[in-house]
């Protein structure tokens, strides 16, 4: 078993869902910054990427075919 592997990251820092926000935050934030925009709307911008990866990497959780 490798020392990265999935389940290992997913039980040690955090589940792959909010890792991915993070990331997605991160660049997206870092990409907006690198076109000269206001750091405050970098902010937001990477926070609206980061959501929306986070809501389609959850988006099979709110399959509820319970009747």
């Amino acid at each position: 078993m490798s020392i990265f592997s999935l389940d290992r990251i997913g039980k040690k820092v955090a589940p792959l869902h909010f890792l991915l926000f993070l990331a997605l935050f991160v660049i997206g934030g870092g990409a907006t910054l690198l076109a000269r925009a206001d750091p405050r709307v970098a902010l937001l911008l990477g926070f609206d990427l980061g959501v929306v990866g986070f809501l389609i990497r959850v988006l099979p959780f709110l399959n509820d075919n319970t009747e």
